[in-house]
Order: C-alpha cells, then structure tokens, then sequence
C-alpha cells in the first residue's frame, strides 16, 4: 500500500497459521469509500492502535528501559518460567536497540530476577521480577510527578 506514491511500512504477526498478502492502495481507498462495515472496521483498528501509542508514549516518558524489559517479561511470561524470544525480539517489542535490553537483562539477573538462556529469558523470581517492575514504575511515576510539581 502507498500513500502520496511512497510506500507506506508495516509489520504483521500472527498468532495461527494464515495466508496475507498486499492490498492495492486504490482498492482499500474504494472500500472505505464504498463498505460502511469495512469504514468502521478500519476506523477502529485505528483508533486502537493510536490509543496503544499514546500509552506507549507515556510508558515511555515515565519509565526506564529497565523497568520496561521487566513488565514485558511479566507479561510475556504468562506462568512459564522461560520467556521465548532473543533480546533483538524484545528489543524490536519495546521499541529500543538490542544493546540496551542487554543492559537492561544484566541489571536484572544481577538482582536474581532472571537468567539468560539461549532463545530466552528464565525467570528466577517471578514476584520479584513483577515487584521490580511495579515498585520501580510507581517511583518513577512520583519522582515525575514530584518534579512537575517543583517551583520554577
């Protein structure tokens, strides 16, 4: 798809087996125009996705690449002991460099927290891992907020 003759990027995942392909631009300009079913599905679609970048957004303004790395994990983890995916999947997840997950892995197993395997991340110390992240997210949240109320 294009948007003003330049190409327009993109990436999909998907959860089961699936056939994909490319939609011509004027084709998916018709169903908007001519489908209110297809309008509506892809006015939504959107609107998701904005409300997930503006808690991105915030995410990003109130935490550290630390603190991130381990609510992905807690979250990724969802009971298993070992997380799935290279540090360049979760880098690429969060929206920062391979290198800095590193850092971010290394602070945590240093800790006790997690363990690097090949093709994942153990996790040690589940509730210490989710701790982390909470603890560390609502002191960051008021040291913001402790700074936005300072006189200037």
């Amino acid at each position: 798809m294009s948007s003003g003759g330049g190409a327009l990027p993109g990436a999909a995942r998907v959860a089961a087996r699936a056939i994909v392909g490319p939609v011509p631009s004027d084709a998916f300009h018709r169903l908007v125009d001519d489908e209110p079913a297809f309008r509506s599905f892809v006015m939504a679609a959107m609107s998701g996705r904005l409300f997930e970048l503006m808690a991105t957004l915030e995410e990003l303004a109130t935490t550290t690449v630390l603190q991130r790395v381990a609510t992905y994990l807690v979250r990724a983890a969802r009971g298993r002991k070992v997380v799935p995916g290279t540090q360049t999947t979760i880098a690429s997840e969060l929206g920062t460099a391979r290198e800095v997950v590193f850092r971010a892995l290394r602070g945590l197993a240093a800790r006790g927290l997690v363990a690097p395997v090949r093709g994942g991340v153990r996790i040690l110390d589940g509730r210490g891992l989710a701790d982390a992240a909470t603890r560390s997210r609502n002191a960051s949240a008021s040291t913001a907020l402790d700074r936005s109320n300072r006189p200037s």
